[in-house]
């Protein structure tokens, strides 16, 4: 007989069930409909402490402790059939995130790390960090430096608001410069080809690295230029091999 006033504690048939707050309708299972409060711990699956080796869950002032040889929580969203997200712990320290890996002190995913509005990536040590507040711009965070120990490659342009320091050479397609030696025919000018490539015809300035200029010396220039090189020029009185430096840019 189910009963019709109020239920405080109930019995299934047979015995193998039981309920508080409501009838009594699951073999084998404890059912209540009232919240369940305890004054020490909880345990599930036969623990009787965290720390036992056996594979369960501890519920504590504050605290849930899941213990197994491989822990991991599943979700279903909104009582979906099938997962939706799992939470495992892959190893001593490591969490595994719907496959993201997440270590102590490092985080390991095959797919983007993302964030949102004007934050990025910031380190708390050295403040500074990566980030963007716009759709135009990759910025450098808190007006830090970049550094590449590597090469560095625009597909575009490299635009400079400020100044630009090279150490070594700048070579391109559209920039490049050098020196070479020529050895003259006395008062006839003699040309030395340069064969090179550029991504256009180039306008090249050349110097006579020399201290007599206008006498000994009388000239240095250029002729031929196209995107595969150009000719070198030098005249002057005697057959004194003569270095000219030289700089093209296209554009």
């Amino acid at each position: 007989m189910v009963p019709t006033g109020a239920v405080t504690l109930d019995f299934k048939s047979g015995g193998k069930g039981i309920a508080f707050g409501k009838v009594a309708e699951t073999d084998s299972i404890v059912d209540s409909a009232w919240p369940i409060r305890t004054a020490e711990s909880l345990f599930t699956a036969g623990k009787t402490s965290v720390g036992d080796k056996k594979s369960g869950i501890v519920l504590s002032s504050g605290a849930m402790s899941l213990c197994a040889n491989s822990p991991y929580i599943d979700f279903y969203y909104q009582n979906a059939a099938v997962k939706t997200s799992t939470i495992k712990e892959a190893s001593s320290g490591h969490l595994s995130v719907n496959g993201a890996e997440l270590y102590s002190n490092t985080i390991k995913c095959s797919n983007w790390l993302r964030s949102s509005g004007t934050t990025g990536w910031y380190n708390e040590t050295y403040g500074g960090g990566i980030h963007m507040t716009d759709s135009a711009w990759v910025r450098v965070y808190n007006g830090k430096g970049f550094y590449c120990g590597g090469e560095l490659q625009a597909v575009g342009k490299l635009t400079a608001n400020g100044g630009l320091s090279v150490a070594g050479t700048i070579n391109g397609s559209a920039f490049k410069c050098g020196y070479v030696s020529i050895t003259p025919v006395a008062n006839t000018p003699t040309k030395i080809h340069i064969s090179t490539s550029f991504s256009g015809t180039p306008r090249i300035c050349v110097t006579a690295n020399s201290t007599v200029i206008g006498t000994t010396v009388k000239g240095a220039s250029i002729a031929n230029q196209n995107n595969t090189g150009f000719d070198i020029y030098i005249n002057r009185s005697n057959t004194t091999a003569t270095s000219v430096n030289w700089i093209a840019v296209v554009g």
